[in-house]
């Protein structure tokens, strides 16, 4: 990635959160980073993300960072769409997040902020095997 294409993504990011509230969920940076791309970044298009690679996130993790912005971007763009990609699933739309139950992981789709009695809903699963996931990152 060229240096310019690297500034220009991290600028994109820091633009789209704009002001930020010191702590707490930021639903106004979500949905400003949905809509460029940046919450299933590295996740193929085909599976329903934007098809960059982790190069683009390890330009858009440290931007987020430096803001101090309170976002599940790893939980939906690496974990759960790398999880969903496997499974060869599309990655639903909105918060979700990866967990392991027994012998198969799961990806739970939320409609608001995961709170306490927040609806959810399977979206997907990955039975370990050859292709599953073991403990190791994407």
């Amino acid at each position: 990635m060229s240096t310019e294409t690297t500034e220009l993504l991290h600028d994109s990011v820091i633009g789209a959160c704009g002001e930020l509230a010191d702590t707490g969920w930021h639903p106004q940076a979500w949905t400003a980073l949905d809509e460029i791309g940046v919450t299933a970044l590295v996740v193929p298009e085909a599976n329903g993300g934007a098809g960059a690679t982790y190069a683009d996130a390890a330009v858009v993790l440290p931007a987020l960072g430096s803001l101090a912005a309170s976002l599940p971007i790893v939980e939906v763009g690496l974990m759960a769409g790398w999880l969903m990609t496997l499974a060869g699933s599309q990655l639903p739309t909105g918060v979700v997040t990866a967990a392991m139950a027994g012998p198969t992981m799961a990806v739970q789709s939320a409609s608001t902020c995961a709170v306490a009695g927040a609806r959810r809903r399977n979206a997907g699963r990955v039975t370990r095997g050859s292709n599953a996931p073991t403990g190791r990152g994407p």
